[in-house]
């Protein structure tokens, strides 16, 4: 049965093009630990031979979720022994047949196959064939509710696959419809029966067929899927990205998140968080009222955080500070690089990794100032400004004392996009530097709402992203998409970054009632569900081979196991109990005495101009048509080299001035004297 197992760590060929070695191997090794301990495991019946397209979409939904795939390969009834013995497995929680395998399968075969597991109402899904081979077996098996896969009319065309919220699982994918990259082989001929649920369709202009099926059948849950072929290419960087590659596992992804429930990795809670970059605590900043926002955070249930520029720690107007103070739930502060002066954590040619450093500890010391004259803490958590930097500098950001860092890019500058389709549907890696980095989605252009509903279904935080300009039309600009989010999502928490962070853990319940805890945040909040005392073991991947790991529990050091890339513990926790867990990897964290003064002509230019572009032009019709070209249409890239040509004339036109005063003066003296 391991002889499944081989085929692990693949990925769909054709789908993404080459990337770096050295990335994906940090990619897969992160997913494979996460999928280690006590798994539970799911078996895939299938004609002997190489494996196929099947094998590779569960093995990829399987390490998604946690979930051991193996096999089985058959050449003919004489192999039901064997498969009965595989199903004996203690932590099996479904079978998969392949229809090439059912059609070497007889009635009685399959009988005793099903009756063999531990579990005696074993889920089931069985892949159709578009030969339709299998059609006596597979009405047999669905109580006649499905009966084949029928051909389908018409030639060649762009599919999608539309999503039924019938069952409780689909709730958030109720009515969206993605991208797919597949084209059906066959059309499922299904019953119209009240007893079959409808999860997935196929469709293309007015053809439309099921293209996913569930039913019980004998007290067995049973599901039924369409073959589907992949012909086309993932776009990478789209924004049909997420929906192309959920497509293209979204069967495997429904099955066996509906057979494994608490025993597939997941999020413990969903979150979801706004974040307005550059505001400084004055009222208003541009089109950004804060009194105002507050009013529709309030009445439209959301969360917002103000990614703040460090260079402005001492100009924070009292009353904007007492109001974020006194609406802890509703505001929260993060960090946006320092001196917010262009790309300052950019290319090492133009920005070295020494003054990066340099950057990062002032930020930090700088917001520690803030915290003191406002009294408004501050999460530990980088936004970049402009693009994310390169990956070395996430080493910097942890030894600095940082949880994570969130941008419009997860990948690092310079750093390739790896082929691993799994990174397309999580918002975050740890795979630079072993450090947090997450990706988060702007709303000033139109949000894609399949993404929001397929991102709802994964459990992944929902994070979006604005600047002021975004309040042009009004500051209820946001409010509709909050309340898509919160309908989508009726449980989900908005919060701040930080305290998304410290819920950023995968967990998953084992056999003998402990939890597994796969530590995606250095710091978690870990909090025990259950109304018993319960053990987690928890464990981190990808720790620079570097590093000095330590751990704290509610600040005091306990024991860790230390492997090659990877670091492990156990906590128990009462009922219901909560404590924190603080990882570091390079010991003391905290900056010396760090100079916060504002000694820079050219930057304190930088922030003035800022403010007059954010506070002034933001408020005009003129102004805003300014501000579009800035943000739209590149200007803020040659920003820098005008402004240093401007200081560099400045400087020239003072010195002429001077020079020729000097002149005159001179000349002056001389006819004097005459």
């Amino acid at each position: 049965m391991n002889q499944a197992r081989k085929g692990y760590l693949k990925v769909m060929p054709g789908v993404f093009g080459p990337a770096t070695r050295r990335i994906v191997a940090c990619a897969l090794l992160c997913m494979a630990l996460c999928a280690t301990a006590m798994a539970s495991s799911v078996l895939i019946v299938k004609k002997s031979g190489p494996d196929g397209d099947l094998e590779r979409r569960f093995q990829l939904a399987g390490r998604f979720y946690g979930i051991d795939i193996d096999t089985v390969a058959i050449s003919g009834s004489l192999d039901s022994p064997r498969l009965r013995r595989a199903m004996k497995e203690p932590n099996l929680l479904g079978l998969v047949i392949d229809s090439e395998a059912l059609n070497l399968l007889d009635s009685r075969a399959i009988t005793e196959v099903l009756h063999a597991s531990q579990q005696i109402h074993m889920p089931l899904m069985v892949v159709a064939s578009e030969a339709g081979k299998e059609k006596g077996l597979l009405a047999t098996i669905t109580g006649n509710r499905v009966i084949g896969c029928g051909s389908i009319p018409g030639e060649s065309r762009q599919w999608e696959i539309l999503f039924s919220g019938k069952s409780k699982l689909l709730h958030s994918l109720d009515g969206v419809a993605t991208r797919s990259i597949d084209t059906p082989l066959c059309a499922l001929e299904v019953a119209q029966e009240p007893s079959v649920t409808l999860l997935a369709s196929v469709r293309s202009g007015e053809t439309i067929f099921p293209e996913l099926v569930s039913m019980i059948v004998d007290g067995r849950s049973v599901f039924v899927a369409a073959p589907m072929k992949t012909t086309g290419t993932v776009v990478a960087g789209s924004a049909a990205q997420l929906q192309q590659t959920f497509s293209l596992l979204s069967s495997p992804l429904i099955f066996l998140r509906s057979i494994a429930g608490e025993r597939a990795w997941q999020i413990p809670e969903q979150d979801a968080n706004l974040t307005i970059d550059d505001p400084w605590l004055t009222e208003p900043y541009g089109n950004l009222e804060y009194s105002a926002l507050l009013r529709e955070m309030q009445q439209h249930h959301f969360h917002t955080t103000i990614a703040f520029v460090p260079w402005n720690f001492d100009r924070s107007q009292p009353q904007v500070s007492h109001l974020i103070l006194d609406h802890p739930d509703m505001f929260s502060i993060a960090v946006h690089g320092n001196n917010h002066n262009h790309r300052e954590f950019g290319a090492y040619n133009s920005q070295p990794l020494a003054l990066q450093a340099e950057n990062i500890q002032q930020s930090i010391a700088r917001m520690d100032q803030f915290e003191k004259k406002t009294g408004i803490p501050y999460d530990k958590v980088m936004v970049f400004p402009h693009a994310i930097a390169p990956a070395e500098t996430f080493a910097l950001l942890e030894k600095a004392g940082f949880w994570a860092t969130v941008n419009s890019e997860n990948i690092p500058l310079g750093s390739s996009m790896p082929s691993d389709l799994l990174y397309t549907l999580r918002p975050w890696t740890l795979s630079f530097n072993g450090f947090l980095s997450v990706k988060r989605v702007s709303a000033e252009v139109p949000v894609s709402m399949p993404n929001i509903a397929i991102n709802a279904f994964l459990g992944n935080p929902q994070l979006f992203y604005i600047h002021q300009e975004y309040f042009e039309k009004g500051i209820g600009e946001f409010s509709s998409t909050a309340e898509a989010v919160n309908q989508l999502n009726p449980g989900i928490h908005w919060r701040s970054l930080g305290d998304i962070v410290h819920r950023l853990y995968l967990e998953r319940i084992r056999d003998d009632g402990d939890y597994d805890v796969c530590l995606l945040s250095q710091n978690v909040r870990l909090v025990n569900p259950a109304d018993r005392p319960v053990t987690f073991h928890l464990f981190r991947p990808n720790v620079p081979l570097d590093a000095s790991p330590s751990v704290l529990l509610n600040g005091i050091s306990i024991p860790l196991r230390k492997q090659p890339g990877q670091i492990g513990f156990d906590v128990t926790l009462g009922p219901r109990e909560e404590r924190t867990v603080d990882v570091s990897y390079y010991g003391d964290r905290r900056p010396g005495s760090v100079d916060v003064s504002k000694k820079s002509f050219l930057i304190n230019l930088d922030r003035r101009l800022s403010d007059f572009r954010d506070m002034q032009l933001s408020r005009s019709r003129f102004g805003r048509r300014i501000q579009d070209l800035y943000y739209k249409q590149g200007i803020a890239g040659v920003e820098a080299v005008v402004e240093r040509r401007f200081i560099a004339l400045a400087i020239l036109f003072t010195g002429g001035l001077l020079l020729l005063f000097v002149i005159r003066r001179s000349r002056r003296l001389k006819a004097g004297t005459r």
